[in-house]
C-alpha cells in the first residue's frame, strides 16, 4: 500500500490558526496516529510474548536438542525434576529446618519447595530466604 507525501504531511499537521473545527479535526487525527503507533508496539511485543512458547520454545528444542523439548526445559530450569525412586522414606521437614536454622541462627525463610514428599530422592529447596 502505498500512501501520497501529501497524505502523510497531513496526517500530522496541526493547524491551530485555521480555526476551531480544524484544529480538532487535526488534534484527533495526531492523536490517533501517535496512539496507534504505540497500540502496535504494545499488539507486537503482547503476540510475541503470547507465542513465544508455542513458536520459539519448539524451534529451538528442534535447533538445539533434536526437537526434545523436555531435554531444553530441563537443560535451562532452575530446579531439576527429581527421579522419584518409589522408595518410601518420611520426609524430615524439621530436621531440615533444624539444620537450616543451625547455619544461619538470623536466616528469614518465606517459601519451601519440597519435592518428591516421603520418598527416597525427596529434595526440598528454600527460596526468598533473607539474612538480616
Amino acid at each position: 500500500m502505498f500512501i501520497h507525501r501529501k497524505l502523510i504531511k497531513k496526517l500530522f499537521t496541526f493547524r491551530r490558526e485555521k480555526g476551531l473545527d480544524i484544529a480538532v479535526s487535526d488534534a484527533y487525527k495526531v492523536i490517533g496516529i501517535w496512539g496507534s503507533v504505540f497500540n502496535i508496539l504494545i499488539a507486537f511485543t503482547g503476540a510475541f510474548l503470547g507465542l513465544a512458547t508455542v513458536i520459539l520454545l519448539p524451534a529451538a528444542a528442534f535447533v538445539s536438542f533434536g526437537g526434545d523439548q523436555d531435554k531444553l526445559i530441563e537443560t535451562f530450569s532452575a530446579t531439576p525434576e527429581p527421579v522419584v525412586s518409589h522408595i518410601k522414606q518420611p520426609t524430615k521437614i524439621d530436621t531440615i529446618l533444624d539444620n537450616v536454622n543451625n547455619r544461619y541462627p538470623e536466616a528469614i525463610i518465606r517459601d519451601v519447595t519440597i519435592m518428591a514428599h516421603n520418598d527416597a530422592n525427596a529434595q526440598v529447596y528454600f527460596a526468598n530466604c533473607f539474612l538480616p
